[in-house]
């Protein structure tokens, strides 16, 4: 009896588990959650549409080559959903789902990382601005954005695209590196999914501010006294007196002879007659001669 009741049990907690993983994918864009709600609808529950098959919502592919990377602190990535109605009936209110996963084991074994709402910013471009989506847990680490905002009528045979934009904090557990996005149309509608890396730069090095230099002081630049010149010695030989050289032969004056330049303690040195004064004793001698002659002329005369 008591294993009915463990195995009743086993069973009743399977169906439980199965129901809360099921209910935020299939409730998709609607203002009510069954379970784990955060924060209260943004807009009131709309009654429920039935269709005979419901409207298919994908998202719009990527230039080939684009990195489906969305940097932690940096710009957001966008991602295009295209949503159409070809169910045979209108659409009174629809809008695309928009569910983002992403968890990694804590290290332990044990635990895991779960994504939170504070991690991720989910926006849609509406009437030309992006609109902040409310993002809600489900029963399980999913997180459901509200689209009720922008829930419109959508005719049969008809289509409209969507934009929305994904950014994650920059204090986001870099365990976290594995980004998966939902969207479909309504609860019974294919699920389509994109998967993004999440890259989480590195941490930069903080500027250490440089150590105050106390700069050295400058020597003072000292005059120097002033310096008496020694004196030059000059080149201009000197003059030596000639004496008066009285001589009763006649002579005949000397050419002038200049001056040879000569270092000044050669001539200081020298001790003989210059030619200087060979001039002025031939000059002497020839006046001499002149008296002489002029007075043997005079006493013939008076002689006579």
């Amino acid at each position: 009896m008591r294993t009915s009741v463990i195995s009743r049990s086993v069973a009743l907690a399977a169906a439980t588990l199965g129901l809360a993983v099921a209910l935020p994918l299939s409730l998709g864009s609607t203002a009510a959650f069954a379970c784990g709600e955060d924060t209260a609808p943004t807009a009131p529950t709309q009654a429920p549409e039935h269709h005979d098959k419901p409207a298919q919502a994908n998202f719009i592919p990527e230039v080939p080559g684009t990195p489906m990377t969305v940097t932690a602190g940096g710009p957001g990535f966008e991602l295009g959903v295209e949503m159409a109605n070809f169910t045979g009936a209108p659409y009174r209110h629809i809008a695309p789902a928009f569910n983002v996963f992403a968890s990694a084991d804590a290290g332990d074994g044990k635990h895991l990382i779960n994504l939170q709402p504070a991690d991720v910013k989910v926006e849609v471009m509406n009437a030309g601005h992006w609109l902040p989506l409310t993002m809600h847990h489900g029963c399980d680490p999913t997180l459901i954005g509200d689209t009720t905002p922008i829930q419109a009528p959508l005719a049969d045979g008809h289509a409209r695209r969507f934009m929305f934009r994904i950014s994650i904090a920059a204090d986001t557990s870099k365990k976290l590196t594995k980004l998966d996005v939902f969207t479909y149309a309504d609860g019974l509608a294919k699920i389509d999914r994109q998967t993004l890396t999440i890259a989480h730069p590195a941490a930069t090095a903080k500027p250490v501010p440089p150590k105050p230099v106390t700069p050295k002081p400058t020597p003072t630049a000292t005059t120097p006294a002033p310096t008496t010149p020694a004196p030059v010695a000059s080149n201009t030989p000197a003059t030596v007196p000639a004496a008066v050289v009285t001589s009763t032969t006649p002579s005949a004056p000397a050419a002038p002879v200049t001056p040879a330049t000569a270092p000044v303690a050669a001539e200081l040195a020298s001790t003989g007659p210059s030619g200087t004064i060979t001039a002025l004793a031939g000059a002497g001698g020839a006046l001499v001669l002149l008296g002489g002659g002029a007075l043997f002329a005079f006493r013939r005369r008076t002689a006579r």
